[in-house]
């Protein structure tokens, strides 16, 4: 799978008419477009939340691992649900959930269109026992006119042997309340699909079987699977992320073991894990054996040695399908959780070795970086929740002895004040391989940074939050030539015209080092500064009809080069009945350059979508369909176009196609029995 900073592909729907729902998911998702390593811990976080607006969860059925995937609960106020079902019986309303410690007004928004309250109805991922639910997605996707990669040159064949269209499906079984398994298939425009090097079919194959149970194993897991523990500093498989899309996001409540069904080819394990629980303390084990891409070179003395790894997914050339699978590693370990009433903390032990070893190479920048075939990790974590103050953090080092630290606080000051503060020292030479905490960037090491937010009401329709990182970085990076400091600045202000009229304001800067050549040929070293300005209106005029109209400038200054641009877009959303709803935009840009690009989240494909961007000037329109045609099958269609004036072609190297102008079309069709 192709991840970039151009198209992040997030697997996620807004494909529903719950209002509250969409915006919201709609701002997580747009906070996260500018991030340049496309981490798809963005992509299961916007999908759990893409499968909770359609399905909500039944909270009066829902399981701990239910609650912990909305990311929206602590460890203490989803054990302050679980334990007040025990002892009262069903929550029917959600203003009864007032009755409990640590929940106010505000996080009952933000959670409300994610649950439900029905007592006589099981949450749609706990079933009955005897009751079997499937589900089939199907999709496929392409655009006009094809890319170079796909032409003959000179009487050479095409650099890309497949075809140019995108296909994936993937199978869910859930049989009662125990059972789930799941299929996963994608093979990537320009891949080989039942041919060549694809001769069994699909490029990419994933799945799992997980059994869940009551007594004291509680969770077995063969086959793909994701492992996320404390604050991700030592071990969080999916990515980390660089930004916090809202504040009680900061303290991350972890999940465990969790069954895997995305298409990212490389941030995954593959293997078994099994979740032990006795009273208060929580064991899981895990063991994993997989091949990753990789370059491998040769040395003088016949050692074969990895250069780098790929991450991108994709085996479309000679050269990308020749770094396939070429490195087997292996992954072992555990953790233990204690919990209790107010506060939890964990330990986490696990080992990593690779086929070949890890070569870093001659650059200045990597003389921190891993060498070697093997690492071990070590972690602590902790969360402290208080009546206003929740703390939380960990610690991890490894093999090398080198450590990373990160602690935090929540503190709700007042009904109408929160703030929170995060501090994070990750040493240059700390190694883990699957770390996903925060950071200005950095990949959770090589970073020093204070992260502070804050959230403040004045009156009910008003809402005013801003945000503040400050970070250094103590070596030099591939964009440096020293050590160097960043920061990252935004504020925003949030208006409730009525309560079908919704309205905000936001504002971002960021200043980072980058090298360049000065006067003289020798490297030197300044601040990259880009900011981005917007307006965003939300109008929901009746059950059928809603409007939303936004328009953003974006600045960028770097080496004596200055650049603007803006979009301005128009959507009308129209749902014509339940099972018939129609997306439609509009949208303008003009940019001085690609330095000066905007983003711009589309509503897309159930489980997908796509936030582009644009520059140069230019028109893009798009028209998206949901349809019903009979109770247990959904069918998607989305169309768009896009024209850059000016433009010989659209794209670069073999991803470039001729003209200034493209079309995009996907198809999809939904099956649940």
């Amino acid at each position: 799978m192709c991840k970039t900073p151009i198209i992040l592909t997030l697997f996620i729907v807004l494909l529903t008419a719950n209002f509250c729902s969409a915006q919201q998911i709609e701002e997580l998702a747009e906070s996260l477009s500018s991030s340049e390593d496309g981490s798809s811990e963005s992509s299961l976080l916007l999908e759990d939340l893409s499968q909770y607006t359609t399905h909500p969860i039944n909270i009066n059925k829902a399981t701990e691992d239910e609650l912990t995937r909305l990311n929206l609960l602590n460890f203490r106020q989803i054990k302050r649900i679980l334990d007040y079902r025990k002892k009262y019986g069903s929550i029917l309303t959600i203003k009864e959930l007032l009755v409990m410690e640590d929940f106010s007004n505000e996080l009952l928004l933000k959670i409300q269109p994610f649950l439900v309250f029905e007592p006589n109805k099981d949450s749609v991922q706990i079933r009955r026992e005897n009751r079997v639910i499937q589900s089939l997605l199907a999709r496929i996707k392409g655009s006009f006119p094809n890319t170079v990669g796909y032409s003959s040159s000179k009487g050479k064949p095409p650099v890309y042997g497949g075809s140019p269209y995108g296909y994936f499906t993937r199978y869910r079984g859930e049989i009662g309340q125990w059972l789930d398994l799941g299929i996963t298939a994608e093979n990537d425009a320009g891949e080989d699909f039942f041919r060549k090097s694809n001769s069994m079919g699909f490029d990419f194959l994933s799945g799992f079987i997980s059994w869940k149970g009551k007594g004291v194993i509680q969770k077995v897991v063969l086959g793909d699977y994701l492992l996320r523990f404390g604050q991700g500093v030592s071990l969080w498989s999916g990515g980390g992320v660089s930004y916090a899309s809202d504040m009680s996001s900061m303290m991350r409540t972890a999940e465990g073991i969790r069954p895997y069904s995305s298409t990212d080819e490389n941030m995954f394990f593959r293997g078994a894990a099994v979740q032990i629980t006795r009273r208060k303390i929580r064991l899981s084990i895990f063991y994993s054996d997989k091949k990753k891409d990789a370059n491998l070179s040769e040395m003088a003395d016949e050692d074969i040695n990895i250069t780098s790894f790929r991450l991108d997914g994709l085996h479309r050339t000679t050269s990308e399908m020749s770094d396939e699978k070429d490195v087997k590693e292996r992954m072992m370990g555990a953790y233990a959780d204690f919990r209790f009433d107010r506060w939890r903390f964990g330990f986490l032990a696990s080992r990593m070795k690779l086929e070949y070893p890890v070569s870093k190479g001659d650059s200045p920048y990597k003389m921190k970086s891993f060498e070697g075939n093997e690492n071990v990790n070590f972690g602590f974590d902790y969360q402290l929740v208080l009546n206003d103050i929740s703390l939380f953090g960990e610690a991890g080092v490894s093999e090398n002895k080198k450590m990373a630290i990160l602690n935090g606080l929540l503190w709700k000051v007042h009904p109408q004040l929160s703030l929170s503060f995060l501090y994070r020292n990750y040493d240059p030479a700390f190694h883990s391989f699957n770390s996903g905490s925060f950071s200005g960037g950095s990949g959770g090491k090589n970073e020093e940074g204070f992260f502070l937010a804050v959230e403040y009401c004045p009156m009910e329709r008003l809402k005013l939050s801003g945000q503040a990182d400050l970070y250094f970085a103590p070596w030099m990076t591939y964009q440096t030539i020293s050590p160097s400091r960043g920061k990252t600045l935004s504020f925003r202000t949030d208006i409730t015209i009525r309560p079908n009229l919704t309205m905000y304001l936001q504002t971002r800067f960021v200043c980072k080092p980058q090298k360049k050549t000065g006067v003289s040929g020798a490297p030197e070293q300044s601040d990259e500064e880009t900011s981005k300005w917007r307006v965003h209106l939300d109008w929901k005029l009746s059950e059928k009809f809603q409007l939303r109209s936004r328009f953003e400038k974006a600045g960028y200054s770097f080496n004596q080069i200055t650049e603007n641009g803006y979009l301005i877009y128009q959507d009308l959303i129209l749902t014509q009945s339940p099972g018939l709803k129609y997306w439609f935009r509009i949208a303008y840009y003009n940019t001085d350059g690609y330095n000066s690009r905007v983003y711009s989240f589309e509503n897309d494909l159930l489980y997908y979508f796509a936030i582009p961007e644009f520059h140069g000037k230019g028109v893009r329109t798009y028209l998206n369909i949901k349809c019903l045609p009979v109770k247990m099958l959904t069918l998607y269609l989305k169309v768009g176009y896009t024209l850059r004036q000016g433009a010989e072609s659209l794209g670069s190297g073999n991803d470039a196609s001729p003209g200034n102008h493209k079309f995009d079309i996907r198809s999809q069709m939904a099956w649940r029995f």
